[in-house]
């Protein structure tokens, strides 16, 4: 598990300090896709360097399977537990086909040949881009890029992996591929997603998603929980998914009595349940 203690975290320059977390706990389970959520500057992405030891707390802890990232010794070794993948893809390619690019970073760990050739293969399946696998990285649309850049991090053999915004520059049909994508890695393999968007839409997918305003986690929950409370979420200046407010306008109302509508297939059965 990742354990966040009491986190806080400043930006220094020399002109002024900026607290960018403010006393964050939280626990991420293995297995489980956490997504976190909130608006520009409430800590989202600091909050996920953290994961793998980018940042350093300023003051409290992260632990990942009971090793602290502010000792420098096990950095190495929590960075192969913990893959992060960026938002623009382009910033994470670095070879001239894309099976060199996956065997980028285990050959940087000193992995045999003939093991990185396997951990190449099964991230090109896992990731569907098995057939591109002698293409030029930059000649890919937006979303092969984006399962490059996961294909290269699960040739890590990591543990988690830390999607920060990384669909926020794809079109819709690249976001549908790298969702699909961490959806199957998550359910067969296992893999710890934790995930980092603004597309409330995306975050329905979770197991649990953790709501950040100014720095802190503002609530965590389900996605049912978390949907429901459309007015804190309006409040702390998010949208939420056209469903949930739909819902919650019409239970005021008085039309429905189901709580948590968060899929149109539940409306449906809601609205179908009216005499």
């Amino acid at each position: 598990m990742i354990f966040v203690r009491n986190l806080s975290y400043v930006y220094k320059s020399p002109k002024e300090e900026i607290k960018a977390l403010d006393n964050v706990n939280l626990e991420i389970k293995k297995g489980e896709w956490l997504t976190v959520i909130g608006p520009n500057g409430s800590g989202k992405s600091t909050l996920a360097r953290h994961f793998n030891a980018l940042l350093i707390p300023t003051i409290g802890s992260v632990i990942v399977d009971g090793k602290d990232t502010s000792d420098p010794q096990l950095i190495p070794k929590i960075r192969q537990k913990v893959a992060f993948v960026f938002q623009n893809p382009d910033n994470q390619l670095v070879a001239t086909t894309v099976e060199e690019d996956i065997a980028f970073g285990p050959e940087n760990l000193g992995i045999a040949s003939d093991e990185i050739v396997k951990r190449v293969q099964d991230a090109l399946q896992v990731t569907g881009m098995a057939e591109h696998q002698k293409a030029a990285p930059h000649l890919l649309s937006g979303g092969q890029k984006q399962r490059v850049a996961i294909a290269g991090a699960l040739a890590m053999h990591p543990e988690y992996l830390v999607m920060d915004e990384a669909t926020a520059m794809l079109d819709p049909q690249g976001r549908r591929e790298v969702l699909a994508t961490l959806s199957r890695l998550n359910k067969e393999l296992g893999l710890t997603v934790i995930y980092i968007t603004h597309f409330m839409e995306e975050a329905v997918l979770a197991h649990r998603i953790a709501v950040m305003n100014k720095g802190r986690v503002f609530f965590i929950g389900s996605p049912r929980e978390v949907f429901s409370r459309v007015k804190d979420l309006e409040a702390v200046g998010l949208d939420v998914p056209d469903i949930a407010v739909i819902a919650s306008k019409l239970k005021e109302k008085g039309y429905i009595n189901q709580s948590g509508i968060i899929t149109i297939d539940e409306m449906v059965n809601a609205l179908c349940r009216l005499k």
